[in-house]
């Protein structure tokens, strides 16, 4: 069983590597010959295209919900081109909708950036559906392809407007729409390859079925929907807040902040993409028994991560020299990059063991109270300091209590010692702070010599075991 999680993990990993190469790619160099203000047109894009999932009212997750754990070969076709269809014909309506009204009620930039994000809803949606097939029958070579695929597509666009840039526009900032539409008719590609790689579940004979039956499915699904969603408005409620209440140039560097955040998670989302269908095989007492290994050895990877932030401080103080927007936006970068520990920790660990045992209410609930939670505060800080820099202080104090409200949950039912691993995430993101402190390059040093040496206190035996021997 072990074995086939890490073989899979190092399936979708090896597509990842080339995804974390075009995030580095877009992330630094797209910046730079855009400007800061159209980057912020763009990332106004991005934020609002996390929002997509609403579309489709839990439908997608209902199914996954339903069917995770079987292979293809066992899912009915007919029934399947039902599903197919009606997801589809009701994306189409919806973003033909949602096109329209873009176009008539709002204007310039802004009518641009919504009739895009407009088509980039069905694709995403349409994509998210066949690849979540993908996931819950173990079909991850499929992932990996078409990762790679959306890789080289992206690259190669980027290398074209560089070249542009550079030798054709003479290094005037180029405009952040031909990227735009460029990235979604990439989509628009995927998506109609997927229908075609799916087409024995899309077309043909169809066991179609009543209302009650999809109100059914969409009643599985639309808690884990919500509470997904709810997830990810408190991972982009700082961003929702400084996009509503700063300027364009002021939201552009907040997103830079978090666009370097993103790098790092490229990371950890290989690992989120097997664990549920793994954990859904999985006989529960050993779920239980594997619950604090799992996340104390997950923690410390993530906790490892946070030295990426050394390097791109002297990478983007050197690069965007020219640029001061870009490299004031290490100082927000600094305040988030800890939080990632424990977001990680939360999306990839603790939400995939609340599905396992289908504790998919309690975990909605808790979100729930989180989001107000979230809101309230992100409301606090502006009101108080009106600074960028307060509002992702707050993102990160509400992250925190989410995890420990989540983990006392868990622990309250099933017993679960999590204190350890809690403490070991605060210490090293204490660590964090106070090494980023220093000079740069010696803080290099003392934040990997003080991650050995936490480390080892905490995880000594585990790590004793690893190597095979016994204290």
């Amino acid at each position: 069983m072990m074995h086939n999680i890490f073989r899979n993990i190092i399936k979708v990993a090896f597509g990842n590597i080339l995804t974390l190469v075009t995030g580095i790619v877009v992330g630094f160099v797209l910046p730079k010959i855009i400007g800061i203000t159209n980057y912020g047109y763009y990332k106004t894009f991005t934020l609002y295209i996390t929002y997509a999932s609403i579309f489709q009212i839990g439908f997608i997750e209902g199914i996954y919900l339903k069917y995770g754990g079987k292979q293809y070969n066992e899912l009915n076709r007919q029934e399947f081109r039902f599903y197919s269809k009606i997801l589809i014909l009701s994306q189409l309506l919806l973003t033909t909708l949602f096109s329209i009204i873009s176009f008539l009620s709002l204007k310039s930039d802004f009518k641009f950036i919504f009739i895009m994000v407009s088509l980039f809803i069905f694709f995403q949606n349409i994509t998210t559906y066949y690849q979540y097939i993908s996931q819950m029958t173990g079909r991850f070579t499929e992932l990996t392809i078409r990762n790679v695929i959306r890789s080289i597509a992206t690259i190669l666009i980027i290398i074209s407007m560089v070249l542009y840039f550079y030798f054709i526009n003479g290094k005037d900032f180029l405009s952040y729409k031909l990227y735009l539409i460029a990235y979604v008719l990439v989509y628009l590609i995927l998506t109609f390859w997927y229908i075609w790689t799916y087409r024995d579940i899309t077309f043909g004979i169809t066991k179609y079925h009543d209302f009650k039956f999809i109100k059914s499915i969409i009643g599985l699904g639309l808690p884990l929907m919500i509470s997904n969603l709810c997830s990810t408005i408190i991972f982009t409620m700082d961003r929702q807040f400084v996009n509503v209440f700063f300027d364009i140039n002021e939201y552009g560097s907040y997103s830079f902040a978090y666009n370097m955040l993103s790098l790092v998670t490229v990371a950890t989302s290989s690992i989120a993409t097997v664990i549920y269908p793994a954990l859904r095989t999985m006989d529960k007492q050993k779920l239980l028994y594997k619950f604090n290994e799992i996340s104390g050895w997950f923690n410390v990877f993530v906790v490892l991560c946070l030295f990426v932030y050394f390097p791109l401080n002297i990478f983007v103080t050197k690069f965007f020299a020219d640029q001061i927007k870009y490299v004031e936006s290490l100082k927000i970068f600094r305040v988030i990059l800890p939080s990632l520990v424990v977001s990680c920790s939360i999306t990839v660990i603790i939400h995939n063991y609340f599905m396992a045992f289908d504790e998919n209410k309690k975990y909605f609930y808790i979100s729930l109270i989180i989001l107000a939670l979230s809101f309230v505060a992100n409301i606090i800080s502006y009101l108080t300091f009106k600074t960028t820099i307060s509002i992702s202080i707050a993102s990160v104090i509400v992250t925190i209590i989410w995890y420990v409200l989540l983990n006392l949950l868990f622990q309250k039912k099933y017993k679960i010692p999590w204190l350890k691993n809690y403490i070991y995430i605060i210490s090293m993101i204490i660590d964090f702070y106070l090494t980023t402190f220093l000079n740069v390059y010696l803080g290099m040093i003392v934040y990997l010599l003080s991650f050995i040496i936490i480390t080892f206190a905490f995880y000594h035996k585990s790590i004793f075991k690893l190597l095979g021997r016994q204290k």
